[in-house]
């Protein structure tokens, strides 16, 4: 399995709370771009491919010791991006095939990710896996409605109010494949990950399956990182 990794953003807020640059920040003793990498790694082999920021030295240079000293399969490129899509987009170029998709900064189960793997497999070329959960906790979640049997994503929109019945939001995690990317270039340039999602969902080409997770959020604050160890550690 190949995984995508964004990692080009500027980091702002958390560097102004921190001094630290977010994709270094420690998640249970480890940064959390070496976890997250460790975690994917550990779920299936593969290839690792990141797109970072040019501007974050301690991110790139842990990333080239993780590819040249330990020889993991990490393929990292800074870009210069302000559109979060782009650098997907950037990172997908060098894939080719089927890949998972994530921002540097997903919490996540490790069990429900294996799971979510083992789903994407089993989907046909075209059809997209969508990573959702009714575990709310972000200041402007992107919302997910879905049909009646809750096997297809037909609408979402970021921020304001969910849609009716239980709530359900992305978690930002996605199993797509060369096909969809070609499919999103083709037409208006999507000018964020969110405005993609929402492309697809609305799409008449493209089949959405949403994939429950128990929790998922993103370390958007450095208070975050605490909440994520706790996670972690089951408490």
């Amino acid at each position: 399995m190949d995984y995508v990794i964004i990692a080009a953003g500027q980091g702002s807020r958390i560097f102004s709370e921190s001094g630290e640059e977010k994709p270094m920040l420690s998640i249970c003793g480890v940064p959390m771009i070496e976890r997250l990498i460790r975690v994917l790694l550990s779920v299936e082999s593969g290839t690792v491919h990141v797109v970072t920021n040019p501007a974050m030295k301690e991110t790139n240079a842990l990333l080239r010791r993780l590819s040249e000293e330990e020889g993991l399969p990490v393929i990292f490129r800074p870009i210069v991006s302000d559109n979060s899509f782009y650098s997907l987009d950037e990172a997908a170029r060098g894939v080719g095939g089927r890949f998972v998709a994530f921002t540097v900064d997903s919490v996540f189960k490790t069990d429900d990710l294996r799971s979510f793997v083992e789903r994407f497999k089993t989907l046909p070329a075209g059809e997209v896996l969508m990573g959702v959960t009714e575990y709310v906790d972000d200041e402007s979640p992107l919302w997910y409605r879905l049909n009646v049997e809750r096997t297809e994503a037909l609408e979402c929109r970021k921020g304001g109010e969910g849609f009716g019945g239980t709530p359900v939001v992305s978690t930002g995690i996605y199993g797509i494949d060369g096909s969809t990317m070609d499919y999103a270039r083709r037409g208006r340039y999507p000018a964020s990950t969110s405005d993609f999602q929402n492309i697809l969902a609305e799409s008449n080409h493209v089949t959405v399956r949403p994939f429950f997770f128990d929790h998922a959020f993103d370390v958007d604050h450095i208070s975050d990182v605490e909440r994520a160890n706790l996670f972690f550690q089951g408490k």
